[in-house]
């Protein structure tokens, strides 16, 4: 990952055009409904040249961070693979998402969303302050069997993986 600071981080993330509740983050002012699954990426910040080579590769835009902060969220704007990443600050080398759409990039949260609280309206809003489109086919597949709870940890891995897959490519 090459480095950048926050103010150019914060200029190519509105270029992005991405929902207005991703700079409220970014900006440490998120929505109340987000508080409690998204903050800003401060970490990604503090790390030098040398500590962000062990990070995807590329010019990419950091977005936001997980609530614990471990997890990033970024865009990638060339080579490798163009498109939204989500990489752990603790697993350097490894993406658990890379080069994929904005839908499928927010599968992890919105799935977490859906099981904090198993409340459809509070998923829904979620997913419109983040511009998730694929809210209705998330929810019923986490609620089909029996939901989360009769899965193994092997299944719902499974079932997130083949769902990110059938979601769109980024452009």
């Amino acid at each position: 990952m090459e480095p950048t600071n926050r103010e150019k981080a914060r200029a190519e993330l509105i270029a992005l055009t991405l929902p207005p509740a991703i700079l409220k983050v970014f900006d440490l002012e998120p929505p109340r409904a987000l508080i409690h699954y998204l903050r800003d990426p401060r970490e990604i910040f503090d790390l030098d040249a040398r500590d962000l080579a062990a990070y995807p590769p590329g010019h990419l835009t950091p977005l936001f961070a997980d609530i614990t902060g471990y997890t990033q969220y970024a865009f990638r704007h060339g080579a490798p693979r163009r498109g939204f990443v989500r990489f752990s600050l603790e697993q350097p080398g490894s993406a658990s998402l890379d080069g994929v759409g904005w839908d499928a990039v927010l599968v992890p949260t919105m799935v977490t969303v859906f099981e904090d609280r198993e409340d459809r309206a509070h998923t829904a809003a979620v997913a419109a302050l983040l511009g998730f489109s694929a809210v209705d086919a998330l929810i019923s597949g986490l609620t089909e069997h029996g939901g989360r709870a009769r899965r193994s940890y092997e299944a719902m891995e499974a079932w997130q993986r083949s769902f990110v897959k059938s979601l769109p490519a980024p452009p």
